[in-house]
């Protein structure tokens, strides 16, 4: 039953005599009431536990992306750093420290690579250190940046760090 739906005034007979409605109708009317409220209360429960079943998915999503990111992680033996995993997956608004850029063009050619990756809403570059370049971007949903990275960019990309900090990356030139 849709809650959208108006049912039409209940027909009620008017005594001529003493005013007041019959007994048998105020009744009818009270068991027609009910049967609403029933089955009202029926598909408030449903939407109910739809709610339950979707805020434990989305526990369960949480959940999986946070131990993917996390597992993303693993030290490497050499330098001590980290090494990010193809599959750890960012937050939608990330900062790139990225390099090296020897000169401006091949700065804008890499930003051009990112703006061509799939979910990508904006790119800015928003500070210029030495051959390195701090790079917003945002996407439209989390995504597996790395792998997304090394599948369709013509370039060689080693990644560490990440939020909350810059995920830094140092790029080699086109493969």
């Amino acid at each position: 039953m849709s809650v959208r739906h108006v049912a039409p005034r209940p027909l009620l007979r008017f005594r001529r005599f003493g005013g007041g409605y019959r007994r048998e109708d105020v009744e009818r009317v009270f068991g027609e009431l009910r049967s609403t409220v029933r089955s009202l209360e029926l598909e408030l429960d449903l939407l109910r536990q739809g709610s339950r079943e979707h805020e434990s998915r989305l526990a369960a999503r949480r959940s999986e992306d946070s131990e993917r990111l996390e597992g993303g992680l693993r030290t490497t033996e050499e330098g001590g750093g980290s090494e990010l995993a193809d599959d750890a997956v960012f937050p939608c608004e990330l900062s790139l420290d990225a390099g090296p850029f020897h000169d401006f063009e091949s700065l804008s050619a890499f930003e051009g690579e990112l703006a061509r990756l799939p979910h990508v809403v904006d790119i800015h570059i928003s500070g210029l250190a030495g051959e390195r370049a701090r790079i917003d971007i945002v996407f439209t949903e989390r995504v597996p940046l790395l792998g997304e990275l090394r599948a369709r960019l013509p370039y060689t990309v080693a990644a560490r760090g990440g939020p909350p900090g810059p995920l830094v990356l140092d790029v080699s030139g086109p493969a």
